[in-house]
């Protein structure tokens, strides 16, 4: 299932089952950045990263679509916070202005 990262509400998904997150971006200046509250019910697949140029964007504005995987491991609910900008420290993320919100629901059998 693939979804793209509009400050979505919530998305329901199977355990195990992966889902892709797609955004557009300017060329690379900053990076996608993600958070996720328990790593127990959902992981980002950190082998899996698509990048490719954007067709569509016109004339001089040069854009990347960009795709990320992430899995539903266990059942649960989950928030999954998304934002495009510089790298931050692993202790200053709190202090993170997150753009994108997604709560996970991973359902069981």
């Amino acid at each position: 299932m693939i979804y793209h990262g509009e400050n979505l509400d919530d998305y329901e998904c199977g355990s195990p089952q992966y889902f892709l997150l797609n955004f557009t971006c300017s060329p690379p200046q900053d990076e996608w950045q993600f958070r996720i509250e328990n790593e127990s019910i959902l992981a980002q697949d950190l082998f899996y990263m698509h990048r490719e140029f954007d067709a569509t964007s016109g004339g001089n504005d040069s854009r990347l679509k960009v795709a990320f995987k992430f899995v539903g491991l266990t059942p649960g609910t989950t928030l999954l916070k998304s934002t495009y900008s510089e790298i931050k420290e692993e202790s200053s993320q709190e202090e993170m202005k997150w753009d994108h919100w997604l709560r996970v629901i991973v359902l069981g059998d």
